[in-house]
């Protein structure tokens, strides 16, 4: 929970049971740090019912979802700070992950499916449009890999400085 804490407003979407342990410190957190806290949507595939639920409540701002098991490095934040300083026009962010063993780099020939994973990249709502996951477990990879062909690469910066996610890290 601690890797969330930078100034922006948060979307916890849980598909869960309401009185799991885990539920109720986010419920707790959440009321102390002015998240904002979605209903419960069951039903999908991996979480991608969700996502689709939470960006239909999304109307302006960045767009990054984070997965219950994966980590965000402390200077998140002031990457993300860095590189819209660095172009004001960006619409879409993309960052390096640590894995396990290895390092998962990105780069324009690595938005593609069954490489990229969801806390890789960062969209702007606008960006998104009425675009939603499909229903399987290589959506995210999918969903990004169609965005991307269907944009102009000048409105994304891609980010290998270090890691700035952790994949499952919490598994």
């Amino acid at each position: 929970m601690e890797s969330l804490n930078f100034p922006c407003a948060w979307y916890v979407v849980c598909d869960g049971d309401r009185e799991d342990p885990r539920f109720m410190k986010i419920r707790e957190i959440a009321v102390q740090s002015s998240w904002i806290i979605l209903t419960f949507v069951r039903g999908g595939v991996a979480g991608k019912k969700q996502i689709n639920d939470a960006i239909d409540r999304i109307f302006d701002g960045w767009v990054y979802v984070l997965d219950d098991d994966n980590l965000m490095h402390p200077d998140f934040y002031k990457v993300v700070s860095d590189l819209t300083a660095k172009n004001p026009k960006v619409q879409g962010l993309f960052f390096s992950q640590e894995l396990r063993t290895s390092i998962r780099e990105v780069s324009p020939g690595t938005v593609r499916v069954n490489y990229i994973d969801q806390a890789q990249f960062m969209l702007k709502r606008e960006l998104i449009g009425q675009r939603r996951y499909k229903q399987e477990y290589t959506a995210d990879g999918q969903f990004i890999e169609v965005l991307y062909k269907d944009n102009d690469p000048a409105l994304f910066e891609f980010y290998n400085d270090k890691p700035v996610t952790y994949y499952n890290k919490l598994r």
